[in-house]
């Protein structure tokens, strides 16, 4: 099934978030594609560490709203970067996040 909206999740997606049973991946400091991981994107992305992580994320494609970014535009410079804290997790569909900080990391649940 594909992806149904910004607000709206299929069944599998939703009970792949809340069991992990599609499982998630650890990024670190750089950019990494859902295409590289063997999926189309992520549904939700958590912050692990002490500090949080800076990062953007790239909204997948056909699905509204903006990317995760200060000025909700994933293409800008790292200036555009969220801080989100230790433990918080950000639901969406998303196919690229950027880490800026070599200290961060954060679990990507894996959607489809």
């Amino acid at each position: 099934m594909a992806h149904k909206g910004n607000r709206e999740f299929t069944g599998d997606e939703i009970s792949n978030l809340s069991i992990g049973q599609a499982g998630f991946d650890v990024l670190t400091t750089g950019t990494t594609l859902a295409s590289a991981k063997g999926i189309n994107y992520w549904i939700g992305l958590k912050a692990i560490g002490s500090g949080g992580a800076q990062l953007r994320a790239q909204t997948f494609s056909g699905v509204g709203g903006d990317d995760l970014a200060k000025d909700g535009d994933y293409s800008n410079s790292s200036s555009n970067d969220l801080t989100i804290e230790d433990g918080d997790i950000v639901y969406g569909a998303f196919d690229a996040v950027v880490l800026t900080q070599s200290a961060d990391y954060i679990i990507a649940y894996r959607g489809r």
